[in-house]
């Protein structure tokens, strides 16, 4: 990746330069999570007082984490397989 020639989609990218599904939907998972936990702090504190939105956004959050993590296990695993 070279910083002068950046382009937002490598981030998603792989070894390879495909884009890695699990990588793009872990990020859009953790960014939607992220939110609607702001947004259910906010109802917590101020509307309803009820933690269900916090509850639900945290485990959005921990499946978003989860493939983010898949992606860089799965990415070790080829490696390993490769010096092999």
């Amino acid at each position: 990746m070279d910083i002068n020639k950046f382009n937002f989609k490598e981030i998603f990218n792989n070894k390879n330069g495909k884009t890695s599904a699990s990588s793009f939907s872990g990020t859009i998972l953790v960014l939607a999570g992220l939110a609607t936990f702001i947004l259910g702090t906010i109802d917590k504190i101020w509307i309803t007082k009820t933690t269900e939105v916090l509850t639900n956004s945290i485990e959005v959050i921990l499946i978003g984490a989860s493939l983010l993590g898949i992606r860089k296990w799965r990415e070790t695993q080829v490696k390993k397989e490769e010096e092999k």
